[in-house]
């Protein structure tokens, strides 16, 4: 598939790569093609730095990063924490900036989300925690990539994930997202479900900490997503790609549309910006 371009892009040469993992580096079988692998290694062997920046967890990113035989910098829970990993379990996670939800806020959101029959976790840090399973949080633990306990701790969350099991809880979910507190904001990373963090987190926000670190401007970066949590990236850097797959007011916010998850999309994006010469 040929890459569509939405805008002309200003960006400057490409130094940082940032790639979303679900709907964009997965396939829908949570799978990295050998396409994707080989495109990824083709870029950082040019110089550029391939970054994750994901709603998920840093434990669960560096076992994606482990598949890909890498390790470095990642941006964890959509902006909410900037790390750095190792690709191995034995690995530390070393965080560089957090942001967390205010206690009393966390738990007034939980409460009132499995009141309304929704599937909630709270997510700090490496872990999950629930207040009871059932069979959406079951599927869902196969995926997570990290340890879930069925107790709520003290600590603050980085992230409450709220998943409906129905269409018509997935429009109740919609209505939930616009009654929270003004102090966090709600992001669909698909239709069911809803991510929520502080007030103000983002992945653009993650990526500008880390240039900041780097010494790279956002307009020498790309970044390629899917999703809510991705529009703002999309946006701010110098080069934002959407997937083929993504709806259509996420396309609008992107400089090119490439293939979808399923059709080497993230491999087609990298060739591109090599036949341009941006990377």
């Amino acid at each position: 598939m040929s890459i569509k371009k939405i805008s002309e892009s200003t960006s400057r040469q490409i130094r940082l790569l940032a790639l979303d993992v679900d709907g964009t580096l997965f396939t829908s079988n949570h799978e990295i093609s050998e396409a994707s692998r080989t495109a990824i290694r083709a870029a950082t062997a040019g110089g550029i730095r391939v970054v994750l920046a994901s709603g998920r967890g840093p434990r669960a990113l560096r076992s994606i990063l482990g598949q890909l035989g890498m390790e470095g910098h990642a941006i964890a829970f959509s902006g909410g924490m900037l790390c750095t990993l190792g690709h191995k379990p034995v690995d530390s996670i070393r965080v560089i900036y957090e942001r967390q939800l205010n206690l009393a806020t966390a738990q007034g959101i939980m409460d009132s989300a499995l009141a309304r029959g929704f599937s909630v976790a709270w997510c700090v840090g490496e872990t999950w925690h629930i207040r009871a399973w059932d069979d959406l949080l079951q599927r869902e633990a196969q995926h997570a990539g990290m340890p879930i306990f069925t107790h709520l701790p003290k600590e603050p969350p980085h992230k409450i994930q709220c998943m409906a099991a129905s269409a018509e809880q997935a429009r109740e979910l919609l209505r939930f997202r616009n009654e929270l507190p003004p102090d966090c904001i709600g992001m669909f990373s698909n239709e069911s479900y809803l991510e929520i963090y502080p007030e103000g987190v983002s992945k653009a926000l993650g990526l500008q900490q880390l240039g900041e670190l780097l010494g790279i401007g956002l307009n020498e970066m790309a970044a390629i997503g899917d999703g809510e949590n991705d529009v703002a990236m999309l946006r701010e850097v110098g080069l934002g790609i959407a997937m083929g797959q993504a709806a259509p007011h996420i396309q609008q916010a992107a400089d090119w549309v490439t293939a979808s998850n399923n059709q080497e999309g993230v491999a087609a994006a990298i060739e591109q910006m090599q036949r341009e010469g941006r990377m």
